[in-house]
Protein backbone atom coordinates (compact mmCIF):
# COMPACT_ATOMS: atom_id res chain seq x y z
CA UNK A 1 0.00 0.00 0.00
CA UNK A 2 2.75 2.46 0.92
CA UNK A 3 4.68 1.71 -2.28
CA UNK A 4 1.57 2.20 -4.42
CA UNK A 5 0.71 5.46 -2.67
CA UNK A 6 4.26 6.76 -3.02
CA UNK A 7 4.31 6.10 -6.77
CA UNK A 8 0.86 7.59 -7.29
CA UNK A 9 1.43 10.59 -5.02
CA UNK A 10 4.80 11.60 -6.40
CA UNK A 11 3.78 11.06 -10.01
CA UNK A 12 0.47 12.90 -9.63
CA UNK A 13 2.09 15.85 -7.85
CA UNK A 14 4.77 16.32 -10.47
CA UNK A 15 2.19 16.18 -13.25
CA UNK A 16 -0.02 18.63 -11.35
CA UNK A 17 2.79 21.13 -10.82
CA UNK A 18 3.72 21.02 -14.51
CA UNK A 19 0.09 21.34 -15.59
CA UNK A 20 -0.60 24.20 -13.15
CA UNK A 21 2.52 26.11 -14.20
CA UNK A 22 1.55 25.83 -17.85
CA UNK A 23 -1.95 26.98 -16.98
CA UNK A 24 -0.71 30.01 -15.04
CA UNK A 25 1.55 30.90 -17.93
CA UNK A 26 -1.36 30.70 -20.35
CA UNK A 27 -3.42 32.79 -17.93
CA UNK A 28 -0.81 35.53 -18.03
CA UNK A 29 -1.02 35.56 -21.81
CA UNK A 30 -4.81 36.05 -21.61
CA UNK A 31 -4.74 39.04 -19.25
CA UNK A 32 -6.26 41.23 -21.97
CA UNK A 33 -9.05 38.77 -22.71
CA UNK A 34 -12.47 38.77 -21.11
CA UNK A 35 -13.13 37.39 -17.65
CA UNK A 36 -15.28 34.63 -19.15
CA UNK A 37 -12.35 33.38 -21.24
CA UNK A 38 -9.98 33.45 -18.27
CA UNK A 39 -12.55 31.63 -16.17
CA UNK A 40 -12.93 28.98 -18.86
CA UNK A 41 -9.16 28.46 -18.89
CA UNK A 42 -8.92 28.08 -15.11
CA UNK A 43 -11.89 25.70 -15.06
CA UNK A 44 -10.20 23.63 -17.78
CA UNK A 45 -7.03 23.54 -15.68
CA UNK A 46 -8.88 22.13 -12.69
CA UNK A 47 -10.66 19.59 -14.84
CA UNK A 48 -7.38 18.58 -16.47
CA UNK A 49 -5.71 18.13 -13.09
CA UNK A 50 -8.48 15.79 -11.99
CA UNK A 51 -8.14 13.83 -15.23
CA UNK A 52 -4.39 13.35 -14.94
CA UNK A 53 -4.87 12.36 -11.30
CA UNK A 54 -7.35 9.54 -11.77
CA UNK A 55 -7.05 8.58 -15.45
CA UNK A 56 -4.02 6.32 -16.12
CA UNK A 57 -1.81 8.09 -18.64
CA UNK A 58 1.47 6.59 -17.49
CA UNK A 59 2.70 6.30 -21.05
CA UNK A 60 2.79 10.11 -21.31
CA UNK A 61 3.57 11.19 -17.77
CA UNK A 62 5.24 8.82 -15.37
CA UNK A 63 7.70 9.42 -12.59
CA UNK A 64 10.38 6.71 -12.55
CA UNK A 65 10.26 5.22 -9.07
CA UNK A 66 12.59 2.26 -8.54
CA UNK A 67 11.17 -0.58 -6.51
CA UNK A 68 13.67 -3.15 -5.24
CA UNK A 69 12.67 -6.74 -5.84
CA UNK A 70 13.44 -8.82 -2.72
CA UNK A 71 14.52 -11.79 -4.84
CA UNK A 72 17.08 -9.66 -6.68
CA UNK A 73 18.37 -8.29 -3.38
CA UNK A 74 18.87 -11.78 -2.01
CA UNK A 75 20.66 -12.79 -5.19
CA UNK A 76 23.01 -9.82 -4.88
CA UNK A 77 23.85 -10.74 -1.28
CA UNK A 78 24.34 -14.37 -2.21
CA UNK A 79 26.76 -13.45 -4.98
CA UNK A 80 28.91 -11.50 -2.52
CA UNK A 81 29.29 -14.42 -0.07
CA UNK A 82 32.48 -16.40 -0.80
CA UNK A 83 32.28 -20.14 -0.93
CA UNK A 84 34.77 -23.00 -0.79
CA UNK A 85 35.07 -25.14 -3.86
CA UNK A 86 36.85 -28.46 -4.23
CA UNK A 87 39.98 -26.96 -5.82
CA UNK A 88 40.67 -24.50 -2.96
CA UNK A 89 42.55 -25.31 0.18
CA UNK A 90 41.25 -24.31 3.57
CA UNK A 91 43.94 -21.62 3.97
CA UNK A 92 43.01 -20.00 0.65
CA UNK A 93 39.35 -20.01 1.57
CA UNK A 94 40.04 -18.48 4.95
CA UNK A 95 42.15 -15.81 3.26
CA UNK A 96 39.23 -14.96 0.96
CA UNK A 97 36.83 -14.74 3.89
CA UNK A 98 39.18 -12.59 5.85
CA UNK A 99 39.90 -10.24 2.97
CA UNK A 100 36.25 -9.67 2.16
CA UNK A 101 35.33 -9.08 5.80
CA UNK A 102 37.62 -6.12 6.22
CA UNK A 103 40.95 -7.83 7.14
CA UNK A 104 44.25 -7.51 5.37
CA UNK A 105 46.98 -10.14 4.89
CA UNK A 106 50.59 -9.18 4.48
CA UNK A 107 53.27 -10.93 2.45
CA UNK A 108 54.08 -13.34 5.30
CA UNK A 109 50.48 -14.47 5.57
CA UNK A 110 49.80 -12.68 8.87
CA UNK A 111 46.43 -11.10 9.28
CA UNK A 112 46.26 -7.39 9.89
CA UNK A 113 43.19 -5.49 11.11
CA UNK A 114 41.95 -2.60 9.02
CA UNK A 115 40.01 -0.26 11.36
CA UNK A 116 38.63 1.91 8.53
CA UNK A 117 36.95 -0.89 6.62
CA UNK A 118 35.78 -2.64 9.76
CA UNK A 119 33.75 0.27 11.15
CA UNK A 120 30.08 -0.68 10.81
CA UNK A 121 27.89 1.74 8.88
CA UNK A 122 24.45 2.36 10.34
CA UNK A 123 21.89 3.66 7.87
CA UNK A 124 18.54 5.21 8.57
CA UNK A 125 15.90 2.55 8.09
CA UNK A 126 12.85 4.65 9.00
CA UNK A 127 10.12 4.34 6.36
CA UNK A 128 8.69 7.82 5.78
CA UNK A 129 5.96 6.68 3.40
CA UNK A 130 3.34 5.81 6.06
CA UNK A 131 3.90 9.19 7.73
CA UNK A 132 3.51 10.92 4.38
CA UNK A 133 0.30 9.04 3.65
CA UNK A 134 -1.20 9.84 7.08
CA UNK A 135 -0.32 13.53 6.75
CA UNK A 136 -1.85 13.83 3.28
CA UNK A 137 -4.94 11.82 4.26
CA UNK A 138 -5.54 13.97 7.35
CA UNK A 139 -5.54 17.18 5.31
CA UNK A 140 -7.71 15.65 2.59
CA UNK A 141 -10.31 14.32 5.04
CA UNK A 142 -10.41 17.62 6.93
CA UNK A 143 -11.20 19.60 3.79
CA UNK A 144 -13.62 16.96 2.53
CA UNK A 145 -15.55 16.90 5.81
CA UNK A 146 -15.67 20.69 5.89
CA UNK A 147 -17.05 20.64 2.36
CA UNK A 148 -19.75 18.15 3.39
CA UNK A 149 -20.59 20.20 6.49
CA UNK A 150 -21.04 23.34 4.40
CA UNK A 151 -23.25 21.46 1.95
CA UNK A 152 -25.47 20.22 4.79
CA UNK A 153 -25.68 23.71 6.26
CA UNK A 154 -26.59 25.20 2.89
CA UNK A 155 -29.14 22.46 2.28
CA UNK A 156 -30.85 23.29 5.55
CA UNK A 157 -31.03 26.95 4.59
CA UNK A 158 -32.67 26.05 1.27
CA UNK A 159 -35.10 23.64 2.92
CA UNK A 160 -36.28 26.35 5.33
CA UNK A 161 -36.62 28.97 2.59
CA UNK A 162 -40.00 29.92 1.15
CA UNK A 163 -40.97 30.19 -2.49
CA UNK A 164 -41.40 33.71 -3.83
CA UNK A 165 -44.42 34.51 -5.96
CA UNK A 166 -44.09 36.35 -9.26
CA UNK A 167 -46.12 39.30 -7.96
CA UNK A 168 -43.62 40.05 -5.20
CA UNK A 169 -40.72 40.62 -7.63
CA UNK A 170 -42.45 43.41 -9.58
CA UNK A 171 -43.12 41.21 -12.59
CA UNK A 172 -39.44 40.58 -13.32
CA UNK A 173 -38.88 37.54 -15.51
CA UNK A 174 -36.62 34.92 -13.88
CA UNK A 175 -35.98 31.46 -15.29
CA UNK A 176 -34.90 29.88 -11.99
CA UNK A 177 -36.98 29.27 -8.85
CA UNK A 178 -36.78 32.11 -6.33
CA UNK A 179 -36.66 31.50 -2.59
CA UNK A 180 -36.53 33.89 0.34
CA UNK A 181 -34.62 33.04 3.49
CA UNK A 182 -34.17 34.76 6.82
CA UNK A 183 -30.85 32.98 7.35
CA UNK A 184 -28.96 35.02 4.77
CA UNK A 185 -28.31 38.73 4.37
CA UNK A 186 -27.14 38.81 0.75
CA UNK A 187 -28.41 37.14 -2.43
CA UNK A 188 -26.87 33.87 -3.50
CA UNK A 189 -27.59 30.76 -5.52
CA UNK A 190 -27.53 27.09 -4.69
CA UNK A 191 -27.17 23.93 -6.75
CA UNK A 192 -26.24 23.02 -10.30
CA UNK A 193 -28.63 20.12 -10.94
CA UNK A 194 -31.74 21.95 -9.68
CA UNK A 195 -30.43 25.48 -9.10
CA UNK A 196 -32.36 28.05 -7.10
CA UNK A 197 -31.81 31.70 -6.29
CA UNK A 198 -31.96 32.76 -2.66
CA UNK A 199 -32.89 36.27 -1.62
CA UNK A 200 -32.74 37.75 1.88
CA UNK A 201 -35.93 38.82 3.56
CA UNK A 202 -34.94 42.45 3.07
CA UNK A 203 -35.52 42.17 -0.67
CA UNK A 204 -39.04 43.54 -0.18
CA UNK A 205 -37.47 46.95 0.45
CA UNK A 206 -35.41 46.89 -2.72
CA UNK A 207 -36.27 48.90 -5.76
CA UNK A 208 -37.24 47.17 -8.99
CA UNK A 209 -33.96 48.16 -10.61
CA UNK A 210 -31.85 46.71 -7.78
CA UNK A 211 -33.84 43.48 -7.71
CA UNK A 212 -33.52 43.10 -11.47
CA UNK A 213 -29.75 43.58 -11.34
CA UNK A 214 -29.37 41.05 -8.53
CA UNK A 215 -31.45 38.45 -10.34
CA UNK A 216 -29.48 38.92 -13.55
CA UNK A 217 -26.22 38.42 -11.68
CA UNK A 218 -27.36 35.23 -9.94
CA UNK A 219 -28.94 33.89 -13.12
CA UNK A 220 -25.61 34.45 -14.87
CA UNK A 221 -23.97 32.15 -12.31
CA UNK A 222 -26.55 29.49 -13.13
CA UNK A 223 -26.25 29.86 -16.89
CA UNK A 224 -22.47 29.56 -16.70
CA UNK A 225 -22.58 26.45 -14.45
CA UNK A 226 -20.35 28.16 -11.89
CA UNK A 227 -21.48 25.79 -9.15
CA UNK A 228 -20.15 22.79 -11.05
CA UNK A 229 -16.77 24.38 -11.72
CA UNK A 230 -16.51 25.60 -8.14
CA UNK A 231 -17.13 22.11 -6.78
CA UNK A 232 -14.46 20.72 -9.11
CA UNK A 233 -12.06 23.33 -7.75
CA UNK A 234 -12.95 22.38 -4.16
CA UNK A 235 -12.29 18.69 -4.84
CA UNK A 236 -8.99 19.47 -6.55
CA UNK A 237 -7.82 21.73 -3.73
CA UNK A 238 -8.71 19.02 -1.21
CA UNK A 239 -6.61 16.46 -3.10
CA UNK A 240 -3.66 18.85 -3.47
CA UNK A 241 -4.09 20.93 -0.32
CA UNK A 242 -0.31 21.06 0.09
CA UNK A 243 0.21 22.70 -3.32
CA UNK A 244 0.07 26.52 -3.20
CA UNK A 245 -0.48 26.73 -6.96
CA UNK A 246 -3.88 25.07 -6.56
CA UNK A 247 -4.99 27.67 -4.03
CA UNK A 248 -3.81 30.48 -6.29
CA UNK A 249 -5.86 29.06 -9.14
CA UNK A 250 -8.85 28.61 -6.85
CA UNK A 251 -8.81 32.27 -5.81
CA UNK A 252 -8.48 33.33 -9.42
CA UNK A 253 -11.43 31.11 -10.35
CA UNK A 254 -13.67 32.80 -7.77
CA UNK A 255 -12.54 36.24 -8.91
CA UNK A 256 -13.01 35.56 -12.62
CA UNK A 257 -16.43 33.97 -12.23
CA UNK A 258 -17.71 37.04 -10.39
CA UNK A 259 -16.15 39.33 -12.98
CA UNK A 260 -17.69 37.29 -15.80
CA UNK A 261 -21.15 37.62 -14.23
CA UNK A 262 -20.59 41.36 -13.78
CA UNK A 263 -19.75 41.63 -17.49
CA UNK A 264 -22.99 39.87 -18.38
CA UNK A 265 -25.03 42.23 -16.25
CA UNK A 266 -23.32 45.28 -17.70
CA UNK A 267 -23.73 43.86 -21.19
CA UNK A 268 -27.47 43.53 -20.68
CA UNK A 269 -27.85 47.32 -20.57
CA UNK A 270 -27.33 48.08 -16.89
CA UNK A 271 -25.46 51.29 -16.16
CA UNK A 272 -22.11 50.88 -14.45
CA UNK A 273 -22.86 53.49 -11.78
CA UNK A 274 -26.13 51.87 -10.76
CA UNK A 275 -24.53 48.44 -10.71
CA UNK A 276 -21.70 49.72 -8.51
CA UNK A 277 -24.25 51.06 -6.01
CA UNK A 278 -25.95 47.68 -5.88
CA UNK A 279 -22.64 45.91 -5.24
CA UNK A 280 -21.81 48.33 -2.43
CA UNK A 281 -25.17 47.82 -0.76
CA UNK A 282 -24.79 44.03 -0.95
CA UNK A 283 -21.29 44.30 0.54
CA UNK A 284 -22.62 46.39 3.44
CA UNK A 285 -25.32 43.83 4.18
CA UNK A 286 -22.68 41.09 4.35
CA UNK A 287 -20.67 43.00 6.93
CA UNK A 288 -23.72 43.65 9.09
CA UNK A 289 -24.42 39.92 9.46
CA UNK A 290 -21.34 37.76 9.69
CA UNK A 291 -23.33 34.51 10.17
CA UNK A 292 -24.40 34.50 6.54
CA UNK A 293 -22.86 31.61 4.61
CA UNK A 294 -20.42 32.82 1.94
CA UNK A 295 -21.27 32.60 -1.73
CA UNK A 296 -18.83 29.71 -2.11
CA UNK A 297 -20.74 27.78 0.55
CA UNK A 298 -24.04 28.29 -1.21
CA UNK A 299 -22.56 27.21 -4.52
CA UNK A 300 -22.73 23.52 -3.71
CA UNK A 301 -24.14 20.60 -5.67
CA UNK A 302 -27.73 19.70 -4.99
Amino acid sequence: MSTFFTEWWLSANIRTVVFACLGLLALLLLFRRSAAQRHFLIAAIFLGILCITFIPIDSLFRLPVSVVNPADKVQQIDNRIPYINDNQSISESVSILVNESGMLTNSSGQIEFDPVQSIPVFRNTIDWRPLLFITWLSGFLFLLLRWIFQWIKSQRIVSRAQLISAESIHGIDCRSPLLVSQDISSPSMFGWIRPVILLPSAYVDWSREKLQVVLRHEQAHIDRNDCLWWNIAILTSALYWHNPLIWILRRRLAREQEAACDDRVLGSGCEASNYAEVLLSVARSKRQRSTTPPVQMMMMAR
